[in-house]
């Protein structure tokens, strides 16, 4: 059976999970095979925009399509470096000169022509590359099921969003509405209470102004009786009007 080396998967598509087939560079620098990307994209038309597989950030389909993309040379030739070293090492254990060339359903196995006549010649089997196109097929459908239930949630998320956002403007509207109405009361209130103590003021002022007419008049009075009795000139009138 063939190991995985260190860089399998930075030579793997994140859609397929397979080595890379005609990589091509997403403005992220991630890669993704043309095949995948053609079908994760066969619904859009150029300008609309999809996220990448690996890191989900957004893209814009180009005008000539994503056959346009720039070709990923370094991934794609790690993809090929590994396939052959995959090919050299997919060897039978127990037949070192035969090569891998069937999988086994049955035991979920890779096995030689000599296995297959010997051990599973009754089992359920197929050819590798068949097996492998079959596997991918699912496992493409899996992820865009998976990037159709995303964008169902990033969908109502967003729906949730803007209602929440909706909600709060319609608060802060009733908030400010509330405000205006307790300041116009407040506002009325107060000029009420001012207007009545210019009311209290002005009442007093009367009075206070009443007060100084009457003692100014007494005092005026008081004058004249004084002033009368000097004219008159009689010490006689003076003792008496001392003595009262």
């Amino acid at each position: 059976m063939a190991t995985a080396s260190p860089v399998a998967d930075l030579a793997t598509c994140p859609i397929c999970f397979d080595l890379f087939e005609d990589a091509k560079t997403l403005p992220c620098l991630h890669a993704v095979c043309l095949r995948c990307l053609q079908g994760l994209c066969r619904d859009m038309l150029p300008g609309d925009t999809e996220t990448c597989p690996k890191c989900r950030k957004t893209f814009q389909i180009p005008q000539n399509g994503v056959d346009s993309l720039q070709c990923h040379f370094i991934v794609q030739r790690l993809a090929d470096k590994e396939r052959e070293r995959i090919r050299l090492q997919s060897f039978c254990d127990e037949h070192k000169d035969e090569q891998q060339r069937m999988y086994c359903y049955d035991c979920k196995d890779n096995i030689c022509l000599i296995c297959l006549r010997k051990k599973h010649r009754s089992h359920n089997w197929d050819f590798i590359p068949e097996v492998a196109d079959i596997f991918r097929l699912r496992i493409h459908d899996d992820v865009q099921q998976v990037q159709s239930a995303t964008s169902s949630v990033r969908e109502k998320a967003e729906l949730d969003a803007t209602k929440f956002c909706s909600e709060v403007e319609a608060v802060k509207k009733q908030i400010l509405a509330m405000d205006d109405i307790t300041k116009r009361s407040v506002d009325n209130q107060v000029s009420d209470l001012l207007t009545k103590l210019q009311m209290v003021n002005s009442e007093s002022s009367k009075q206070v102004e009443n007060v100084k007419l009457a003692s100014f008049t007494k005092v005026e009075e008081f004058y004249t009786d004084l002033q009368k009795l000097l004219d008159a000139g009689r010490s006689t009138n003076l003792y008496h009007w001392s003595c009262l």
